[in-house]
């Protein structure tokens, strides 16, 4: 059998559809939930991976999830059973990904190997990461399991993979296969099926399942990446919500109040360079450097490299002005006081070595 090379037109336009599909799937549709089939769902991967059919809760957002988790008894059990500091998945979401993986990823890999070209399945697969898995994996699910983690601390539950939040880019790349016929596999249609009862992420226990919503709103910009400039860019209907802007986690004070009523002070108490930039954004580049009083000590190649008198200090902090190609904006690096130059400051970001722009590029 000639392997498939190429798509055609419609197929072309099929792959982006399917794309927008599980984006708006996992992310847009809405917190509603079909709470009889997703317990079905989760009856389904536990009778598979030879496990008792667990309690199913299901809760108003992942924060919601971690809560129930942690005032159940199966939670407390395993939280008792470990070292604060041991992080690893549950023997139930280990098995079920072995188990779920033997009846459906390999049969449904199989199939698309043997009848796609090796080229054609990696560039369907970088599609739908770009369009799918950055927007909702990269995005959402890694972003809000990290802030959650930082709120939950030592009792954190890692999230199990099964959902749409950490597998809608998979879903993805398997329903388009099976959309224009490579792909014919009971087991995957009933999974794609079972996906959309509205699970978003969840915890899987001994005994135990804890299902999380979808989030009631999530705001993104023209890129895909969480961004609100006047509140939450994701929440859930229990309150649960978090900050961003561009996609960079952001205090809610700082989302919340207007650029204009900011203090440019508050960028020498932050330390990421990322939520530094997004402050900048928000200031503005010239009342920044105008209200901390920044003295421009060299400049060089579009690069300023800037003094700033701070209050308390005996040595001048110095900060590299620069601009982000890719964005557009400005932003400030804190550098070493003893730098004289933007090509000496420039050196020190790379490692101590002579910049040398054409080089490095």
């Amino acid at each position: 059998m000639k392997k498939l090379g190429n798509l055609s037109a419609d197929q072309e336009r099929l792959l982006i559809e399917c794309a927008d599909y599980w984006v708006w799937e996992a992310l847009l549709a809405g917190d509603a939930m079909d709470v009889s089939a997703a317990g079905e769902a989760v009856n389904f991967w536990y009778k598979v991976s030879g496990l008792a059919c667990p309690e199913v809760i299901i809760a108003d957002s992942p924060m919601g999830c971690q809560r129930a988790v942690k005032a159940s008894p199966a939670g407390r059990a395993r939280s008792s059973a470990r070292q604060p500091a041991v992080k690893s998945l549950s023997s139930v979401e280990q098995t079920i990904r072995q188990k779920m993986g033997a009846l459906v990823w390999s049969d449904a890999d199989r199939a698309v190997t043997s009848r796609v070209e090796g080229d054609l399945r990696y560039r369907v697969e970088f599609e739908i990461c770009s369009r799918v898995g950055a927007p909702v994996k990269l995005q959402v699910w890694s972003r809000v399991s990290r802030q959650i983690r930082g709120r939950v601390g030592p009792c954190f539950e890692d999230f199990s993979s099964w959902g749409l939040a950490w597998l809608a880019d998979w879903y993805c790349y398997y329903d388009f296969w099976r959309r224009i016929g490579v792909v014919r596999h009971p087991a995957l249609e009933l999974l794609l099926e079972q996906v959309k009862a509205g699970a978003f992420m969840s915890v899987l226990l001994d005994g135990l399942a804890v299902l999380a919503r979808r989030p009631a709103a999530v705001r993104r910009n023209e890129a895909g990446e969480l961004d609100n400039h006047d509140g939450a860019a994701v929440e859930w209907r229990d309150g649960c919500r978090f900050y961003f802007l561009n996609g960079i986690p952001i205090d809610e004070n700082i989302i919340t109040t207007p650029g204009r009523k900011l203090d440019p002070a508050l960028l020498l108490k932050t330390t990421n360079a990322e939520q530094r930039r997004e402050i900048v954004r928000k200031i503005g580049i010239e009342r920044v450097c105008r209200e901390l009083n920044a003295q421009t000590v060299d400049r060089w190649n579009g690069y300023e490299l800037l003094e700033l008198p701070l209050p308390g200090m005996a040595t001048r902090a110095k900060y590299l002005k620069m601009r982000n190609p890719s964005l557009g904006v400005y932003h400030l690096e804190g550098v070493p006081p003893d730098i004289k130059t933007c090509r000496e400051a420039l050196s020190w970001r790379i490692g101590g070595r002579e910049w040398n722009p054409a080089k490095l590029t």
